[in-house]
């Protein structure tokens, strides 16, 4: 007679496309010896097909607006009495302090995760006066309330000390577990020296993705190959600024925004390299995905980027220089022989570090040891 399941507890905001969410559903699908739950707190639901195709319970208080926090708690601590969860894993800071005053109330077992640089001096320097006050309110609730977890979970090593920096936690109680890919989603690209340069970037169209600079760059990269094409996979906010600066730029011809893609390999297998001149991230997902294909890298010199891909991997410009950027793109197009050993090296170290089985294995043994350590550190 086998043992009985341990089970795990997901909270999440949305299940909306975003990196956390969907790490979760590859997890969450992936474990063998925890039964997974989801409890997605706030409306909007783009995954939720995708986590009914799975063995994942779900379960959903989709509540409207942005916080009501009392409402979500009571629902939160009913839905702990009726499945008895052995540990909770919260995702996101509005669902990290929901959980975290339930799990309290209800005596379980909370683990918080770190999947972005929420007080990075960039993001607060360049944040008006009222988000300012807005950040420093829920850093203070987020450390007075940290206690309450057993442990954390971090995307990155980077991301990993700045939290544990930000919130006066004890590093010891943070293990860092990168996220994965399925392998097998990614083919290994094929390259002729002689197709057209196609630059192609992932990311979310904000500020701080850099995809600015990258266009002001290319403006002057495609004076001297005039048959480049760049192309930047993503919405968000900040597509207006960037519709104006190719408009301004005269690359109506050269520049496409191609929205929301889903089939990211299928767009990595058109890719000559892949850009990514990030300012800041949590963990430069992207970048295993363009690796993954084989497709060489070039990117911003940020710490996030380089614990993705090491050091003579890829080749990494100066972050936020447009000029450096431009060095790059440059060096790529008289030296693209060079740079595919570079792609093969970072797809097989990709291949070796960021495999979602791997990953998933990874989780179900950090819940083990938090539950046998809680209380320790």
């Amino acid at each position: 007679m086998s043992l009985p399941q341990k089970k795990v507890l997901y909270t999440l905001d949305t299940l909306q496309t975003g990196g956390a969410e969907r790490s979760t559903l590859e997890i969450a699908s992936r474990l063998k010896n925890w039964q997974p739950i989801v409890c997605q707190i706030y409306a909007k639901s783009e995954l939720r097909k995708e986590y009914a195709h799975t063995n994942i319970r779900f379960a959903s208080f989709d509540l409207p607006g942005t916080y009501q926090f009392w409402k979500a708690i009571k629902l939160l601590r009913r839905l702990l009495r009726e499945e008895k969860p052995d540990l909770v894993v919260a995702t996101l800071m509005r669902t990290e302090l929901i959980s975290r005053v339930a799990c309290f109330l209800e005596k379980v077992r909370l683990i918080g995760t770190f999947v972005n640089d929420t007080y990075s001096p960039f993001e607060f320097k360049t944040a008006s006066f009222d988000l300012k006050l807005k950040i420093r309110f829920f850093q203070f609730w987020n450390a007075l309330t940290a206690r309450v977890c057993i442990g954390f979970l971090s995307n990155s090593e980077y991301i990993k000390q700045s939290n544990a920096k930000a919130l006066f936690i004890n590093p010891a109680k943070i293990k860092v577990i990168h996220r994965g890919r399925t392998i097998d989603d990614f083919q290994k690209q094929s390259h002729s020296p002689n197709e057209q340069i196609i630059f192609i970037n992932v990311g979310r169209l904000i500020p701080r993705k850099g995809q600015k600079e990258l266009i002001e760059a290319f403006s002057t990269f495609v004076k001297k190959y005039p048959s480049s094409k760049l192309k930047i996979a993503g919405e968000g906010p900040y597509r207006p600024v960037l519709e104006q600066t190719i408009r301004e730029l005269n690359l109506e011809n050269d520049v496409t925004l191609l929205g929301n893609v889903k089939d990211i390999p299928a767009l990595l297998e058109t890719a000559s390299a892949f850009v990514f001149p990030s300012h800041y991230e949590g963990f430069s997902g992207a970048l295993i995905e363009a690796a993954l294909a084989g497709v060489p890298v070039i990117a911003s010199d940020i710490p996030m980027n380089k614990e993705v891909i090491p050091e003579g991997y890829a080749s990494f410009f100066e972050v936020k220089k447009k000029e450096s950027i431009l060095d790059s793109l440059v060096y790529f197009a008289e030296n693209t022989e060079e740079c595919f050993p570079k792609a093969e090296k970072a797809r097989s170290y990709a291949t070796q570090n960021f495999d979602i089985e791997t990953i998933a294995s990874q989780h179900e043994k950090a819940y083990d040891e938090f539950l046998k350590n809680a209380g320790k550190l």
